[in-house]
């Protein structure tokens, strides 16, 4: 009598996902690259699973300024409102004077709902991050 063991499912794509996220940005991109070779469709899902807000902060000014130009102020003052001094000053100095100062003004108005208003806010970001880097309009993973 012979024993069958049984079938072990092991979901590739979910232990990748799980190692982009603890990997240093300099082994993400080497990995990401390696997979965009083999398979770009692929890679381009990984990365969109790796994009978050804070990949937003950490762009190079000049990406930055492509996505903060291409989403309301006040979708960029929202997403800003619970983030650190530090960070909104930044983005904001990368905005016109007008856009920053509506932005401004939504980070300092009292909003109900404001954490979950907050994280909707960044998650536009983010969809818009992910779209123009399909596009190729900006790099995510440069440094």
């Amino acid at each position: 009598m012979s024993t069958q063991q049984p079938d072990i499912f092991i979901n590739g794509k979910a232990q990748i996902f799980e190692m982009l996220r603890f990997m240093d940005p300099l082994h993400r991109k080497t990995l990401l690259k390696n997979i965009q070779i083999r398979n770009p469709r692929l890679a381009n899902e990984f990365i969109a699973h790796c994009i978050t807000f804070e990949t937003f902060l950490n762009l190079s000014d000049g990406d930055i300024s492509t996505v903060i130009h291409t989403l309301p102020s006040s979708i960029i003052g929202m997403a800003l409102k619970n983030t650190t001094n530090n960070n909104q000053k930044k983005i904001l100095e990368l905005m016109n004077r007008k856009s920053a100062e509506e932005a401004f003004e939504i980070m300092t108005q009292n909003i109900s709902n404001e954490k979950s208003n907050s994280i909707k806010a960044q998650n536009k970001v983010v969809n818009t991050m992910i779209n123009l880097y399909q596009t190729k309009v900006i790099s995510i993973f440069s440094n």
